[in-house]
């Protein structure tokens, strides 16, 4: 698999095989580093399991796993952040977003002490047979979440001003549709 390939073969760094690690910098230099050359990094174990475990507990009852296809549609109909964008009444996405291990994780990708959260979503993705349209979002397919998330031109590559992160509560696998990962290249990458 050549570089401009998605990458579909990455494994997730669980941070607890990393003892050594700091309270306040939970992320080991590896994934930091990685983050800032490659543009990404996977993370597994940054959350505490119960953490984990009651918001899948919460998120489940909220949004039962459909039955039929036509529940499938329902959940479909939804779009980014439809009902349960931060803050709101769900306490699994408060519990997510304001776990101290992941502000410090953002703070260590971003090199201070001081940002600001301007968006955390919960959006559940049921699998479909087809595409509804060329709106449908539910595919996630490639993109740059850019337009979405400033009205400026961004930041230079070494100056990041912003930390996009997907939280998984399930373990996901290729076929079940995870999210792909194009990696920098270095400096001279046309992409980014």
């Amino acid at each position: 698999m050549s570089e401009t390939s998605v990458n579909r073969t990455v494994n997730a760094v669980n941070i607890a095989d990393h003892s050594e690690q700091h309270p306040l910098s939970p992320l080991p230099q590896l994934l930091v580093q990685q983050w800032r050359t490659k543009g990404y990094s996977l993370v597994d174990g940054l959350l505490p399991a119960d953490v984990v475990n009651s918001a899948r507990e919460e998120i489940n009852e909220r949004f039962p796993p459909p039955k039929t296809e036509a529940e499938v549609e329902e959940y479909r109909k939804r779009d980014f952040g439809d009902g349960l964008t931060f803050p709101c009444d769900c306490d699994a996405v408060s519990a997510l977003t304001l776990n101290e291990n992941f502000l410090h994780a953002v703070k260590q990708l971003l090199g201070t002490e001081d940002f600001i959260l301007s968006q955390a979503d919960l959006w559940p993705k049921m699998g479909a047979k087809g595409s509804t349209g060329p709106l449908d979002n539910h595919d996630q397919r490639i993109h740059v979440d850019y337009g979405n998330h400033t009205l400026v031109n961004p930041p230079g590559w070494h100056t990041p001003e912003a930390v996009a992160a997907i939280i998984y509560l399930d373990h996901s696998t290729e076929t079940a549709g995870g999210t792909a990962v194009v990696p920098r290249k270095g400096d001279d990458d046309p992409l980014y």
